[in-house]
């Protein structure tokens, strides 16, 4: 018979039952009294409670493993750039953008076509015109605050200063 904390039943279902097999099968009155679905019950049983041997280990790796995650999360200065999401509403219309490291790309809603002026405190204010469905794309200033201005046929909406640093 193998002894606890060796290698063989704490690590195999298979030497388990074995052993179980065996730790029943020496006892010929209690296995005259059993029928077959008693001992498939206690099979399952013993299954069951191996599963549980190892409980302890899981869960601690778990919490390990969301305390990374979490530290990850609190450095600051990571190695690939963030792109944010903002919206700027007005009464008939909205702005919403993403500024990414490079790029501010951005889409006018209702969806309609708008003219568009980047400005910046220290350079000149840079105009496109955005597609049909409202979309445009701006180089990113490269550094300093910056807003957004668009108007259309119908309305005008100027973002706050954004500051990205």
């Amino acid at each position: 018979m193998t002894q606890p904390g060796s290698d063989g039943w704490m690590q195999d279902d298979e030497a388990l039952l074995a052993e179980l097999r065996v730790a029943v099968s020496d006892r010929d009155e209690l296995a005259a009294d059993l029928d077959g679905p008693t001992i498939d019950r206690m099979y399952a049983a013993a299954r069951a409670a191996f599963t549980w041997r190892t409980i302890d280990a899981e869960l601690e790796l778990l919490s390990v493993s969301e305390e990374s995650a979490v530290e990850s999360l609190l450095v600051r200065g990571s190695e690939e750039p963030i792109a944010r999401t903002l919206e700027f509403a007005g009464r008939t219309m909205s702005i919403e953008l993403e500024i990414g490291p490079d790029l501010i790309v951005g889409q006018i809603y209702p969806i309609q076509t708008g003219r568009l002026t980047l400005l910046t405190p220290h350079g000149r204010p840079t105009e496109l015109t955005s597609d049909e469905v409202g979309c445009f794309t701006f180089p990113r200033p490269a550094d300093g605050p910056f807003r957004l201005r668009c108007t259309t046929d119908d309305a005008g909406v100027i973002t706050d200063w954004i500051c990205m640093t």
